[in-house]
């Protein structure tokens, strides 16, 4: 019973991480082709630029939410599995990880965001140099507005995200407390 468990675990995380590539895989697809159509345009509007957020915004929402329930999954592994046993390997990817030299990174910045970031930059710089650079005169204090006004949605949505080892943590030690419950539960059933 236990091994079918940790098998409906285990493809649970392959089907997220799945679900994370092809996020990225429509977004990659749908932005290019976006701003494909933008530049075969005789005249550009800057605005034009700003649609690709119609993607990018709910698609990062969607691989946070996958990265998320993956990390559950394996923080759940780690506490009812891999203590019991001698196959540790998400115990240990996790000890790894939080060694990595690089630690600013991974406990502080959430990396499955940064390819949301990118085409965000991307698209932002777009409309910043289509707004100044090409309108230059006609420049409108609204389209400079909206610009900064989505750049600090950007800003702000990722900065709200935990970073994916502090929260493989928290659930670690959330299903550790799940855990003490449940023997605590079964040793007073007993007396």
């Amino acid at each position: 019973m236990k091994e079918k468990e940790y098998e409906l675990l285990y493809n649970g995380m392959t089907k997220a991480e799945n679900h994370i590539n092809n996020s990225r895989t429509l977004l990659y697809t749908v932005t290019a082709t976006m701003l494909a159509f933008i530049f075969t345009q005789g005249v550009i509007n800057p605005y034009f630029y700003l649609a690709p957020f119609i993607i990018i915004i709910p698609m990062y929402h969607v691989t946070i939410r996958y990265a998320k329930g993956l990390f559950r999954i394996a923080a759940y592994i780690i506490v009812f599995y891999e203590s019991d046993n001698e196959i540790k390997w998400q115990t240990r990817l996790h000890k790894f990880r939080l060694a990595v030299k690089d630690t600013f990174k991974r406990r502080y910045f959430n990396s499955d965001s940064l390819p949301y970031l990118i085409i965000s930059a991307i698209c932002l710089t777009l409309y910043f140099y289509s707004v100044i650079v090409i309108q230059g005169v006609y420049i409108f204090l609204a389209e400079i507005v909206i610009g900064i006004l989505i750049l600090m949605i950007i800003i702000v949505i990722t900065l709200q995200q935990e970073p994916l080892l502090k929260m493989k943590k928290r659930y670690i030690d959330e299903w550790k407390k799940i855990k003490e419950m449940e023997l605590k539960s079964k040793l007073h059933n007993m007396v």
